[in-house]
């Protein structure tokens, strides 16, 4: 379902939880995206945050006639003056914008959003993204392929984040969870999904990202993610075991990565999420972790 409408619709079914919406900035206009953002915090009392896009996926924006030959350069200079201009809708009475993607006069957007400017965070793993992420917004989202990726992402999101002067940028990262009663049974899982993989899906994904045609960033999660198309059926960030390993693998991870929150998606959005809820996130809460990431910028709350 479109995002933001599904946020407008369970605003008024909840009372506590965050409700993140995503846009491309290549796709909606920012006059009319600063619009109906600020009416869903409007709606959720001021629970609203925004996930951007810059342009990731060649295939949905060219079956729009869109995006043909926008590089990545390009797409965060369209990202920036998007960001740009929906700060000034939700902060200013009347907006004059002269850009090279948007122009804006005598542009009005009321009423403003509850909480003033809302969060926003965007995924981000090469250099130029990182840096714009660093320069215009309050989070970076990324997925690691492996550990490794995972703890390299996060330090050099830290020091991007001081070059900028932004001490208070976020780092979250996503983690494809798999639990088991035990590690074996965890591995277990993850391999008779692997061994069910849909190779068709995987390619057209991968062509989808561009990874089968696009120039790859050499700084971006590009290389890895043609590999895992070619070898794995679940996420990249697929971290399994029993929920002691779970949580001592993201205290690791947390730890040497500098991650601000982590974000999790699981194969079985029932069992799997409340084996995360009532086994693993204790265990981490215990450790001193559900404390530190408390401040960060998932989940939105009203105070």
């Amino acid at each position: 379902m479109e995002s933001l409408t599904t946020a407008a619709g369970l605003a008024e079914a909840t009372n506590d939880i965050g409700l993140w919406g995503t846009v491309n900035t290549s796709l909606l206009h920012p006059a009319v995206a600063a619009k109906m953002i600020a009416t869903s915090d409007q709606i959720s009392l001021g629970r609203s945050g925004l996930n951007i896009v810059a342009g990731g996926n060649r295939s949905s924006e060219r079956q729009m006639g869109i995006g043909f030959d926008a590089d990545n350069p390009e797409k965060y200079r369209r990202a920036k003056e998007w960001v740009e201009v929906v700060k000034a809708l939700w902060t200013e009475n009347v907006v004059d914008y002269d850009g090279e993607f948007y122009t804006l006069l005598d542009c009005q957007s009321s009423p403003k959003p509850i909480q003033g400017v809302p969060r926003m965070i965007c995924a981000a793993t090469s250099e130029i993204g990182l840096e714009f992420v660093a320069q215009q917004l309050d989070g970076v989202m990324f997925e690691g392929t492996t550990d490794e990726r995972v703890i390299e992402l996060g330090q050099r999101t830290r020091r991007i984040a001081e070059a900028n002067d932004k001490p208070d940028l976020q780092s979250l990262c996503i983690f494809m969870v798999v639990p088991g009663e035990t590690d074996a049974d965890a591995a277990r899982r993850v391999e008779l999904y692997s061994q069910a993989k849909d190779t068709v899906a995987l390619d057209n994904m991968a062509r989808e990202f561009g990874m089968r045609s696009a120039a790859l960033d050499p700084t971006s999660n590009t290389a890895d993610l043609k590999r895992w198309a070619e070898t794995m059926a679940l996420s990249t960030g697929t971290i399994h075991g029993s929920p002691a390993t779970l949580a001592e693998r993201l205290a690791d991870l947390s730890d040497k990565a500098e991650l601000d929150s982590l974000i999790f998606i699981m194969p079985d959005f029932v069992t799997d999420l409340q084996v995360l809820g009532e086994e693993v996130l204790p265990l981490l809460e215990a450790n001193g972790y559900g404390t530190r990431l408390q401040g960060a910028l998932p989940p939105l709350v009203r105070s």
